[in-house]
């Protein structure tokens, strides 16, 4: 059986949990979102609860494209590829790795 690095790099973040990482909305169906940033503190199937510099604010994750900072490179995913609790989306790259 193949070995796997599960750690948290540009190519598997979809495939992470994402509480605690920071995140900037570059894009929204929403103006009041575009360019909210702040830091994920909570994370359900289909919004973020995000700390800004202004307090908490939630958005869908449907209707936003999010831009996340990890090893110093810049991704953006679109929400609805996000649309998942978290602990499914690791349960869904888990059964992909296995299958390599």
């Amino acid at each position: 059986m193949k070995e796997h690095n599960f750690s948290l790099k540009p190519e598997n973040l979809p495939m992470h949990e994402l509480n605690g990482l920071k995140v900037r909305v570059s894009k929204s169906k929403d103006a009041n979102k575009k360019s909210l940033q702040g830091r994920i503190l909570w994370e359900t199937k289909k919004t973020f609860e995000i700390e800004t510099r202004k307090g908490v604010k939630k958005t869908a994750k449907r209707e936003c494209e999010f831009e996340f900072e990890v090893q110093g490179k810049r991704v953006r995913i679109e929400g609805r590829l996000l649309e998942a609790r978290p602990e499914d989306r690791i349960k869904i790259f888990a059964k992909k790795m296995r299958m390599v």
